[in-house]
């Protein structure tokens, strides 16, 4: 669980962590609430509708970030998607951060995407993906369990469930 809140501490606070101004024209709505992605849209994508927590846990804050996690299949839960959502960053902050690696642009449903891995994980056990929204930001994670060797590749997972959950993300901003 420690691993898994580092990991997405690292994939959110440090898209900010470049400081200066973010890289697009600011927002003009309300942030996103990650944690209201319908069941049936989570269950479709293969994850638990039943463990939805959001937030990092008690006493762990992100004030510019909303944050929500589901759990793999409930037959064998092995890792957590992390849905990020921000209204004060964007997706030019994710590919200006440093300390992000082996990143590449991409496309989701019409949505410009970025995926990328963080330094604060050990290399194959997460990946991310972040999607430019009309809000600003959201960020998909995919991370394992501690002490579980991972079966299937994060980022074919995160790229899975960002595809997945993409129609239920707030408009673009075009």
């Amino acid at each position: 669980m420690r691993k898994a809140v580092v990991a997405v501490i690292a994939a959110t606070a440090l898209v900010g962590g470049c400081g200066g101004e973010s890289g697009s024209a600011q927002p003009t709505a309300e942030r996103w609430d990650p944690c209201s992605i319908p069941a049936d849209a989570i269950e479709r994508t293969g994850l638990d509708p039943h463990f939805v927590k959001p937030g990092l846990g008690e006493g762990i804050g992100l004030p510019d970030w909303d944050v929500c996690r589901f759990q793999g299949p409930s037959a064998a839960p092995t890792y957590f998607v992390n849905v990020t959502s921000s209204d004060i960053h964007t997706i030019d902050d994710a590919r200006n951060n440093p300390t992000y690696t082996s990143g590449f642009d991409l496309t989701i449903g019409d949505r410009d995407a970025f995926r990328f891995y963080t330094t604060a994980t050990e290399p194959g056990r997460d990946c991310n993906v972040a999607i430019s929204v009309r809000t600003g930001v959201v960020v998909f994670g995919v991370d394992f369990k501690g002490g579980i060797e991972p079966t299937r590749d994060p980022c074919d997972l995160v790229l899975q469930h960002a595809e997945d959950l993409e129609n239920v993300l707030p408009g673009n901003e075009k």
